[in-house]
């Protein structure tokens, strides 16, 4: 991170610890051009900043469901276990781990933050040194990871490392994401990311059908813009669709909006996480559903 964005970041905690609500009216004046009235929400982020303020920062549920170790027992209470990837082992800290009795592949992340994973496709050529140097880096972020951008529904998370089984469909590459976005209980759009490992990557939105909806996009200072790069070809339907979908019904009942996330394995649904605030609400990306925005199917 450079000396600027260090700047903005302690800057954004800082006005967190004085006002999780003023960190989010500048953040969006920056990110929108726009002053955010809690009280009239209009755009989908207005909506999702809104909702992270005024309701999800202190909601019990949310903060157990943004665990992404505390959500299992949620899925498995939703009668969802079978989705679930397999746990290996969970530990408290990066001392803990036992790095000689973990198999030859595996995935590990922290429960908390985006982007805290250490993918390990083979333990022979993994530096462990450097895996636990990582690990240790990403922990002192615990704290600006919710100061940050204001998402206090990770404030208080126990912090823990999950390992979990290395997901390889039989084509031998990581296999995509499908994220239902769900609105009062019911998914209505898939934003579906490809070769994550990879930058500019490709993604786009689609129905529960399948019919492609649009490339995604997001509000920049009073401007629409294109978030991905396009498919070259269209991806094909996943197997597990239905499955993704009944499931995501079942986890967001009760929620205004999260989006769920999964994988399909050779047509099996595994569940990956749920998240409550999209890139902290203000830069999520969406599309149109049916010619309407996506912000007309959230009520708050």
């Amino acid at each position: 991170m450079d000396f600027k964005k260090k700047l903005a970041n302690r800057f954004r905690c800082s006005l967190t610890v004085i006002s999780p609500s003023l960190n989010a009216k500048v953040l969006h004046r920056v990110k929108t051009g726009r002053w955010l009235n809690f009280d009239k929400p209009v755009t989908l982020a207005d909506k999702l900043v809104t909702l992270k303020i005024r309701s999800y920062n202190k909601d019990p549920q949310v903060k157990i469901c943004a665990d992404k170790y505390q959500v299992r027992s949620y899925v498995e209470e939703k009668g969802l276990g079978s989705i679930l990837n397999e746990l290996i082992v969970a530990y408290d800290s990066v001392d803990d781990i036992d790095w000689d009795s973990l198999p030859q592949q595996f995935a590990m992340k922290w429960n908390f933050g985006c982007g805290h994973n250490i993918i390990c496709s083979d333990k022979s050529k993994l530096d462990i040194h450097e895996a636990a140097a990582k690990l240790k880096k990403w922990e002192k972020t615990y704290r600006d990871n919710y100061l940050s951008y204001a998402e206090l529904q990770y404030k208080g998370v126990p912090k823990k490392i999950i390992v979990e089984k290395f997901l390889k469909p039989s084509s031998g590459d990581l296999p995509p994401d499908y994220k239902l976005y769900c609105f009062n209980g019911e998914p209505l759009a898939v934003l579906y990311i490809e070769e994550r490992n990879k930058k500019n990557h490709p993604a786009g939105f689609f129905d529960l059908d399948w019919n492609y909806l649009g490339s995604p996009k997001k509000e920049n200072r009073g401007n629409i813009e294109a978030v991905y790069r396009g498919f070259e070809k269209m991806p094909e339907k996943p197997r597990s669709l239905d499955v993704m979908a009944d499931a995501a019904r079942k986890l967001s009942e009760g929620f205004p909006f999260v989006r769920c996330d999964f994988y399909d394995v050779d047509g099996r649904c595994v569940f990956g996480e749920m998240t409550f605030t999209p890139a902290g609400g203000h830069d999520v990306s969406e599309t149109d559903i049916n010619g309407r925005s996506m912000a007309d199917y959230l009520q708050i």
